[in-house]
């Protein structure tokens, strides 16, 4: 379905416990997939990421800058997002760094 304007918009934020739908989901590589097929505009919205305060190692690497992030000890009751070495966790650091995103907690 395409927005009224064709683009894909400006800004998306999606839960990045152990970073897949982050770095792959349709966040990133769909947005540039629709725009290689024409259907909406070639523009790439900045992509943001949320893990849960006592199990967010994706974000504290984010909000330090670095290109990786630390295991962590989950804790947190939120069990289905307490993964503390997030499988694709690079992944969802370059597509906030690729897109001028950020994570929060």
């Amino acid at each position: 379905m395409k927005s009224p304007n064709n683009s894909a918009g400006a800004r998306h934020s999606t839960p990045s416990s152990n970073g897949v739908r982050l770095a792959a989901h349709e966040n990133h590589k769909g947005y540039q997939e629709l725009a290689k097929v024409g259907l909406i505009a070639d523009t790439q919205p900045t992509i943001h990421g949320a893990q849960a305060t006592g199990c967010s190692p994706i974000s504290v690497a984010q909000k330090a800058g670095l290109d990786f992030f630390r295991p962590v000890k989950p804790d947190t009751i939120a069990k289905s997002l307490a993964i503390g070495t997030p499988a694709d966790g690079f992944y969802a650091l370059k597509v906030m760094r690729d897109t001028g995103g950020a994570a929060r907690t």
